[in-house]
């Protein structure tokens, strides 16, 4: 690691008094269509990274077209929606009866044995290994890992043992694990937000969505900040497959448009991602 880059992990605040920036995509590798739509971001330079998620049914194409284009990925550390690396007999507290993970993060955290947890996420973080990608980073589905205290230390120390940045909180509870990661050189975000439901319970439109990450960039400190975000082409497929492609479409077409760029440029916000170890 270069001086410049441990630095950076050891304060995770960039340069001096800049406004820094991941924007990353999760839900990568749940479908081609969230992956040619990345792909079309990526060119743009709207985004600034992508996390996978290792058991999506499109992980292996998406997984090849992130390393064509070389784009910062980390893991999208999951235990809801959709089937483990790990077969459900192997992790039982994880899967319902038929055998998928339990749909909301509280039926996780009531049945979960963290043991289990820590062999299916190390199977996540080594599936997109075996697949090539270059994993700079882990960050958390649903926000399941900041749930409690020892999947919190699991993150921790999934991060330490891959020498993994992670994406954290603004708050004084995340400091201790953001203070352990720097004295590792390991980078943190100095904060973790993101725009799903609109504030106020505002209708969910373009103009809507855009006046909020609007109030977000404007709220960003000195550092580097990350937001969470899920935004894909309108495709058929889509629209068909996610009951929330509205919100996600909406994300998609603010982030390829030119008013994306004006709102970072008036925030005083540079796109950046976390740096390779």
């Amino acid at each position: 690691m270069s001086l410049k880059e441990n630095q950076y992990a050891q304060s995770g605040s960039g340069e001096g008094n800049a406004i820094q920036l991941e924007v990353n995509v999760d839900d990568a590798g749940l479908s081609p269509d969230i992956a040619d739509g990345i792909i079309q971001l990526w060119k743009a330079g709207a985004i600034s990274s992508v996390s996978v998620m290792a058991f999506g049914l499109d992980v292996e194409h998406t997984s090849k077209l992130l390393i064509e284009h070389n784009i910062p990925t980390g893991v999208h550390l999951a235990l809801n929606h959709g089937r483990g690396v790990l077969p459900a007999d192997e992790v039982p507290s994880l899967h319902m009866p038929n055998g998928d993970f339990w749909n909301s993060a509280e039926e996780t955290m009531s049945r979960l044995v963290i043991s289990e947890a820590k062999r299916e996420f190390e199977a996540q973080i080594e599936r997109l290994l075996r697949l090539g990608i270059a994993v700079r980073h882990l960050d958390s589905h649903m926000g399941l890992v900041f749930m409690s205290s020892e999947l919190l230390m699991l993150y921790q120390e999934l991060a330490q043992r891959y020498r993994l940045a992670v994406a954290l909180p603004e708050a004084p509870y995340f400091d201790p694990v953001r203070n352990k990661l720097a004295q590792d050189s390991l980078a943190a975000s100095i904060s973790l937000g993101g725009i799903y439901d609109l504030s106020g319970g505002a209708e969910e439109t373009l103009a809507n969505r855009a006046a909020d990450y609007r109030s977000l960039l404007r709220s960003l400190k000195p550092g580097l900040n990350y937001i969470f975000s899920h935004p894909a082409p309108p495709t058929a497929t889509i629209q068909a497959e996610f009951g929330d492609h509205p919100i996600r479409n909406h994300d998609f077409a603010l982030f390829m448009s030119p008013e994306w760029k004006e709102m970072l440029a008036e925030a005083k916000v540079t796109l950046q991602s976390f740096p390779t170890h």
